[in-house]
């Protein structure tokens, strides 16, 4: 199963050596850290600071690593591509359709029955 370790905040949150209090060590499942959360859905500032606590800076959930190796800049240079490659793409236009012919159009006319704008009225209806 999945498990992760707790922050030092979550710990003292959770008022002991675990999130819920029943582990004897400070590794929990998902389903442990579902459970407090689900307890905590009303104090969304319990849930926030923990979510802070690992992607901040220095937690443990941030990308250090990548900014240190400057992977940022390959991100940007990627985003920036991309968007030079849009803006010199073609716009896309549907293809013409070729305009009817006389006899086409005298056909279709003939064709075509008008539907009346309101229907007619019954003199069973009452109105």
């Amino acid at each position: 199963p999945l498990r992760w370790r707790l922050s030092s905040r979550s710990l003292a949150a959770a008022g002991g050596a675990t999130m819920g209090g029943s582990m004897g060590s400070t590794t929990a499942t998902v389903r442990d850290h579902v459970e407090w959360c689900w307890e905590r859905r009303y104090r969304v500032d319990e849930i926030l600071a923990e979510v802070w606590s690992n992607v901040r800076p220095g937690g443990r959930l941030h990308p250090d690593w990548f900014f240190e190796a400057k992977g940022h800049i390959a991100v940007e240079l990627l985003l920036f591509a991309t968007i030079i490659f849009l803006l010199t793409r073609k716009s896309f236009k549907p293809k013409k359709e070729k305009p009817l012919t006389k006899k086409e159009q005298d056909e279709l006319i003939e064709e075509w029955t008008p539907e009346p704008l309101v229907p007619k009225l019954d003199a069973a209806s009452g109105m």
